[in-house]
């Protein structure tokens, strides 16, 4: 229920032209191919500095900053990307920067 109640709020924002937002579809082609690793994403938080420092935009500078924290059960996994055993861990920490404007 709370997907498609996020959803419909999603489209609903993007079909006013409230807030300038990608098509959903779009995205999900977008992130298709995104490599995450366990751990800090270095490479995300340098394309955000990069684009803070260099925008000339004022309102691109407009982002909200949400951290958030679950806890999973108590178990070490396997990564294999990284071939890696991460763990045991039971609390996930999530950190999340969105733009306001783009």
């Amino acid at each position: 229920m709370k997907a498609l109640v996020l959803s419909k709020a999603y489209e609903f924002m993007r079909s006013k032209n409230l807030v300038s937002l990608r098509s959903r579809l779009m995205l999900g082609r977008w992130v298709q191919d995104f490599k995450c690793i366990p751990g800090i994403q270095q490479g995300c938080l340098r394309v955000v500095k990069e684009r803070l420092l260099h925008s000339e935009i004022s309102l691109e500078k407009l982002v909200v900053t949400s951290f958030d924290e679950m806890h999973l059960k108590k178990k070490a996994e396997y990564h294999g990307a990284t071939k890696s055993i991460y763990g045991p861990c039971n609390i996930l920490q999530v950190g999340i920067i969105q733009g306001l404007t783009c």
